[in-house]
């Protein structure tokens, strides 16, 4: 209940395909404490998985076109919104 009003806000502050890929680090996530808390080993097909996607991620994030993006405080809370609902 608490993840889907977290994505309910976090939509209501980013647009849809950002956040879309912001959620994405739930799979991150899941791998992360897979490995810290449960002992888990990964392939390193699924490393690099897990790579290629946080670098996706933080491509979408990237400023485009050389130009600096300042960010508003909307976007920055539905970034730390999207955030808490990958845990």
């Amino acid at each position: 209940t608490i993840q889907n009003n977290l994505m309910f806000y976090s939509l209501e502050k980013l647009s849809t395909p950002i956040q879309q890929v912001l959620y994405q680090m739930k799979v991150i996530t899941t791998a992360g404490l897979g490995v810290l808390m449960l002992g888990k080993s990964l392939t390193n097909t699924k490393w690099c998985a897990c790579f290629l996607l946080a670098v996706g991620v933080a491509m979408v994030q990237w400023p485009r076109d050389g130009q600096a993006r300042s960010l508003g405080s909307d976007q920055v809370k539905g970034f730390f919104a999207v955030l808490s609902a990958c845990f």
